[in-house]
């Protein structure tokens, strides 16, 4: 109870929340468990930071959420059946075909890609409000080589 105290400044923060809450983020980081961990997560998100707590530990569980949470969303733009990649391949082939695209499909495109981008900041300032250790710093270097890179690879493609 003490080390929660100081951990969260609040004693009242149960165990079984506190583990509850970690294994969300060991199933995401895993690519397993419940099917509605996502919405659950933002859930206890919300009600996690509506507590108001100052501390060190709890501002970082913060901003591990924030990470987890907008991560999920770049995913969930760019996954092969996500909306972004979907909308990027009929641009593409409309191109190939040499067919003028829906206007709407194009600027839904380009605000979905302000979306994604919007995600990315998220995401960098949240790693960087966690950065405790070594491996939080190898974390990042993976992220900017492989995932961000990745990024500006899809992003680079105009419409």
């Amino acid at each position: 109870m003490r080390a929660r105290a100081d951990c969260f400044g609040v004693p009242h923060l149960s165990m079984a929340a506190f583990y509850r809450l970690d294994g969300l983020l060991f199933q995401f980081g895993t690519q397993q468990g419940r099917r509605d961990a996502f919405e659950v997560l933002q859930r206890l998100r919300r009600r996690f930071a509506r507590l108001r707590l100052g501390r060190p530990h709890a501002r970082r569980l913060l901003a591990t959420m924030d990470f987890v949470i907008a991560y999920e969303r770049i995913k969930r733009l760019m996954d092969s059946r996500g909306r972004l990649a979907a909308q990027q391949a009929l641009l593409r082939q409309a191109g190939s075909e040499n067919l003028r695209p829906d206007p709407r499909l194009v600027a839904s495109y380009k605000k979905n890609v302000a979306e994604a981008d919007r995600f990315w900041k998220i995401v960098f300032k949240a790693h960087a409000a966690r950065l405790d250790t070594r491996s939080d710093l190898g974390n990042l270097a993976i992220i900017n080589v492989k995932a961000y890179h990745a990024w500006k690879k899809f992003r680079g493609w105009k419409a």
